[in-house]
């Protein structure tokens, strides 16, 4: 009799870790499929958004070999927020934090922390540390606007070079007007505001 019930006992949990297993692997083979039909879902959706943003700008640049888009990617990603952009050339340009603050404050725009100072530091502080992870690549060019400004012939060439173009188009620009707003911060900005942006984001001042 006792035999008998341990028989039984071991037949029992063997049909009971059979039953598991199957439904484990069941379980497991959907879990699969189900990621997997994402995966491919998002494979197709990422091939479809590259041929819709591609064929918008084919239309728009009128056939043109060549264009450019303002802010055409995230400055905290802008390897990945530009996937979808065939033959892309990345430009990321960097500014004195003066100046930037002098502009968001003359522009009292909301969505960017120009009312205050401090919280503008700290805004920019995080900006700059994800900035340093960013490395130049045959991708990516990294310009500082201040610098470019000063030294336009040959920051012009480095960035011809980098697009592989002998010379960059011609276009409604002047380089002495730009030079004369370069440092309107000093203006703009009370002596207060000037020293303590210098002195939380010393290292990333550009004059």
């Amino acid at each position: 009799m006792f035999e008998d019930d341990t028989t039984i006992s071991l037949s029992t949990e063997l049909f009971s870790s059979f039953l598991v297993s199957i439904f484990s692997l069941f379980f497991i083979s959907n879990f699969l499929w189900a990621k997997a039909k994402l995966e491919l879902k998002a494979i197709i959706g990422k091939v479809n958004t590259k041929i819709f943003l591609n064929k918008i700008l084919y239309i728009l640049s009128r056939k043109k070999k060549n264009y450019v888009i303002d802010q055409g990617g995230n400055f905290w990603d802008p390897i990945k927020s530009t996937q979808y952009f065939d033959r892309r050339k990345i430009i990321l340009v960097t500014r004195d934090p003066r100046s930037i603050f002098s502009s968001m404050k003359t522009r009292k725009s909301l969505a960017y922390p120009g009312h205050n100072i401090r919280i503008f530091c700290e805004w920019y502080k995080n900006i700059m540390k994800n900035y340093n992870t960013v490395k130049e690549s045959n991708l990516l060019i990294k310009i500082k606007y201040e610098k470019f400004i000063n030294d336009y012939d040959n920051q012009s060439k480095r960035l011809c070079k980098f697009l592989s173009i002998k010379k960059l188009p011609k276009f409604d620009y002047n380089i002495n007007i730009s030079k004369k707003n370069l440092y309107k911060a000093k203006n703009n900005l009370t002596k207060s505001e000037l020293n303590y942006i210098c002195k939380k984001l010393k290292k990333f001042t550009q004059w």
